[in-house]
């Protein structure tokens, strides 16, 4: 059974000149393994999600009228990923009063 690690863990696998390539992860970052004890990694994960710039957007045109799928399309995102954004921002807001 292959193991997976990140970064903090690339200092157990042996030297980098042991390391070979071993194809793409779904988020279409490098996979290297160490000859010598078979583990694999990934040097440079990818942040999964979208940027917190995307989310205040999404929010503020909800704000100004827009409605979820419409805010999707402009975007680029699943309509419902928005829906999740106006709600917690909603949760967020209610807590403080």
């Amino acid at each position: 059974m292959i193991s997976f690690y990140n970064e903090s863990r690339m200092s157990e696998l042996q030297s980098q000149k042991e390391q070979i390539k071993t194809g793409r992860n779904r988020s279409e970052t490098q996979r290297l393994m160490c000859r010598g004890c078979g583990k694999t990694s990934t040097p440079e994960a990818k942040k999964q999600g979208y940027s917190e710039q995307i989310r205040d957007k999404a929010v503020m045109m909800y704000v100004e009228g827009n409605n979820f799928r419409r805010i999707g399309r402009l975007l680029g995102v699943n309509h419902q990923s928005v829906v999740d954004w106006v709600n917690a921002c909603h949760a967020k807001l209610s807590t403080r009063q």
